[in-house]
């Protein structure tokens, strides 16, 4: 057996080809072709000692039924077909009008070197020869690639099908998989990734389905694992050709008709290239498959996969699901990130977290890593968000208590999906009482100039920042011109402004809340980082509190104005500040400076507000601990940490009575709430209906609207 020789690149020199084409081109008749199969497995040796003399009907013969090969003889067949590729390609270009009659035999070749591949998976001495020979075969692909006219004549006058031309070209780039010790090297060729990103984007419905859907999975593995030194999402994207809108359409369309065809594999395979670019650090095409509802799709992927009763029918399944839950929060990072973890929870992302507590023992510990984080930080942080309450707690309302029991009851999960529940039970309560004073000064967005509340809800937003509102136009142009608004537009746009107004003021409303319960503490932390003397009463203390909800248990801080705004907008914020005190002073109130710190995928938001204690005679933190007690009982929320992580004593106030007065006898099954009606009997209770009951009862006494906020300022991250 002769080695395949070196694979130098081709040349327009002349080169004496041994191959001969035959006199007459033509198809084997049945009998013709039975018989020359009969010689391929019984007189093997005869057949490639005509094929090494140069016949090109015996090679062919040979790559269209290599696996009737003997395997005493397929490393040499293998040896045969790298030599044809080599002597071809060195004398192609030297051609002329045969050029198509040879695509149409190399092609061939082509598919018979994918056709080896269970052989080089098990034979190392081929494995070897192809890593060796592997350039030129994926020289001879990108030839292919680059030459394709179109789907009725893929290679102009070569006279092959669309389905041979692309069959050959998948399965020769498809062997690359069949040693996978080798296919980081293979992969790392710049030939091969072009070709199969081609492929990929030349792939239709009238080509066999298994090698499409083979191409698709390829595809999503090599950008997952990254095996070139370019940007793999960036390098599909120029391969492609369709640009990242074309390829973000294409992968769309993909991923949408599998998924109403509802087969798990396929939904899975489109899944993958989906997820792979998604992930991809090209923003722009990131940008467009999330615009484009990624999120959606692959979620609902992941909770069919996510399942312990066909998760082992295909390891690639296992793959999905361990990729989908270390990579979430990169997923949903770029700016919008509510937005996407809203459509993640529509889509039942809860319930596949959930029954993943039935696969701890099947998935990898940087999995369970990500799951234990995903629970216990992700989705807390992100319940400072309104619009992702709602959507957890809808998600909830279709979960039965006991499938959570069954599927996590008895795992490492236990404690932090019930530390979660704790977390979701405390934002319900703050979300009832924010939602009936939705009309409440607190809800109701200002003017930034002038201060007017807009209780109508017909302010306009500024076109520049969508985060500040006015009531006319003169407020708008005042407010620019003399207001810094002219400086911090930018600024706050650059941000992420523009967010939803029910999500700020739910925000607002909790932060408030918990600068209150915490002020005794924060009130000391003042006085040791600034050296606070005495307030005089009715005047805004001379520093802010911060809540950074970014952390579990949310981290509180206090902070100094003018180290959080530049030195243009601060004139502007303290003669603000000092008209807030003269209106404070008449109400024999006092007013306070509250910041909070929203998670946002790969920013955050920051924002200073101004509100008043409702207090008469007395500061924030002079408040009497046992009274309140009295009145709203002990407090039964979370305690904030410091920025040491030493945990506060807050106080009670009006959610911790709502919490309080919680029948658990009625809304608890064993250890979880019950947030559904799903099975329930007499005597027993939705914790959200119970809540809804109590909120009803506080909302006669004024609960929840003696804050207002009066102005705001939206940091840059």
């Amino acid at each position: 057996m002769s080695p395949p020789r070196s694979t130098a690149p081709s040349s327009n020199r002349t080169v004496k080809l041994k191959w001969r084409l035959p006199i007459m081109i033509r198809n084997f008749s049945k009998k013709e072709g039975e018989k020359q199969r009969i010689e391929i497995r019984e007189r093997t040796s005869n057949v490639i000692q005509r094929a090494s003399e140069g016949s090109m009907l015996d090679i062919v013969s040979l790559a269209i039924d290599v696996v009737l090969v003997p395997a005493t003889h397929r490393c040499e067949v293998f040896s045969l077909f790298l030599n044809f590729l080599t002597d071809i390609d060195l004398s192609f270009n030297t051609l002329g009008p045969q050029q198509p009659v040879y695509a149409a035999y190399v092609l061939k070749v082509l598919l018979g070197i994918g056709q080896s591949a269970s052989s080089v998976g098990t034979d190392q001495a081929m494995a070897q020869m192809l890593e060796e020979n592997w350039k030129i075969v994926t020289r001879w692909v990108r030839r292919f690639c680059d030459n394709f006219n179109s789907a009725s004549d893929p290679f102009k006058g070569a006279s092959v099908t669309y389905h041979e031309w692309y069959t050959s070209l998948a399965s020769a780039l498809f062997v690359a998989h069949a040693d996978r010790d080798r296919a980081r090297q293979l992969w790392s060729d710049s030939d091969a990734r072009h070709g199969l990103y081609r492929l990929w984007a030349l792939s239709g419905s009238d080509l066999p389905a298994h090698v499409v859907k083979m191409c698709a999975s390829i595809v999503g593995l090599v950008i997952l694992h990254q095996y070139g030194k370019e940007e793999p999402a960036s390098e599909l994207v120029k391969s492609s050709g369709l640009g990242e809108e074309g390829v973000a359409h294409l992968c769309m369309t993909r991923m949408i008709k599998a998924s109403k065809l509802g087969n798990v594999d396929d939904m899975r395979d489109d899944a993958y290239v989906l997820f792979a670019l998604s992930t991809s650090l090209c923003d722009p095409l990131r940008t467009a498959l999330l615009k484009k509802k990624a999120v959606p799709y692959l979620t609902r992927t992941f909770v069919k996969l996510a399942n312990v009763d066909t998760i082992h029918k295909d390891t690639k399944n296992l793959d999905f699901v361990e990729k989908f839950l270390r990579v979430f929060e990169a997923i949903i990072e770029p700016e919008g990130a509510v937005t996407y973890f809203v459509q993640a929870l529509r889509q039942g992302f809860l319930r596949g977290v959930i029954n993943c507590g039935l696969l701890l023992d099947t998935l990898r510990y940087e999995a369970v890593d990500a799951l234990k984080n995903i629970i216990g930080y992700l989705l807390i942080t992100y319940l400072s968000h309104h619009s992702i309450l709602l959507a957890a707690l809808d998600t909830l309302s279709d979960i039965d208590q006991k499938d959570i029991e069954r599927h996590i009851g008895h795992t490492v999960l236990k404690p932090l999906w019930m530390n979660f529940e704790q977390y979701i039970l405390e934002r319900s309560a703050s979300k009832a009482l924010f939602e009936r004073c939705i009309q409440s000064d607190l809800s109701t967005l200002n003017c930034g100039q002038c201060g007017k509340r807009d209780v109508k809800n017909n302010f306009q937003k500024c076109a520049g920042c969508l985060v500040m509102h006015y009531c006319s136009k003169d407020c708008q142009a005042k407010h620019w011109k003399e207001g810094g608004h002219r400086v911090t537009c930018k600024k706050i746009s650059g941000s992420g402004g523009g967010w939803d107004r029910r999500d700020r003021r739910f925000s607002e409303f909790i932060t408030v809340y918990d600068v209150q319960r915490h002020a005794e503490d924060l009130h000391r932390m003042a006085v040791q980082k600034f050296g606070i003397q005495q307030v005089p009463m009715g005047k805004t203390p001379p520093y802010g509190c911060s809540v950074d909800y970014k952390t579990v248990p949310p981290t509180l801080d206090v902070f100094k104005l003018e180290d959080e705004i530049g030195e243009d907008e601060l004139p502007y914020f303290k003669a603000k500040g000092d008209k807030l005190d003269e209106a404070a002073e008449t109400r024999g109130s006092e007013g306070f400076l509250a910041k909070f710190i929203l998670p946002r995928g790969a920013s955050s938001l920051g924002q200073i507000l101004h509100g008043h204690t409702g207090l008469r005679r007395k500061h924030l933190w002079q408040r009497d601990r046992r009274a309140l007690e009295s009145t709203y009982g002990p407090p039964s929320r979370w305690n904030g940490i410091d920025k040491n992580g030493v945990s506060l004593r807050p106080v009670s106030d009006e959610i911790d009575s709502v919490i309080n007065k919680i029948p658990l006898e009625k809304v608890r099954v064993g250890d979880y709430f019950r947030w559904s009606s799903h099975g329930q009997r007499e005597g027993q209770a939705n914790v959200l209906d119970e809540i809804a009951r109590i909120a009803d009862s506080a909302k006669e006494k004024d609960l929840g609207k003696k804050i207002v906020v009066t102005f705001e300022f939206e940091l840059e991250s």
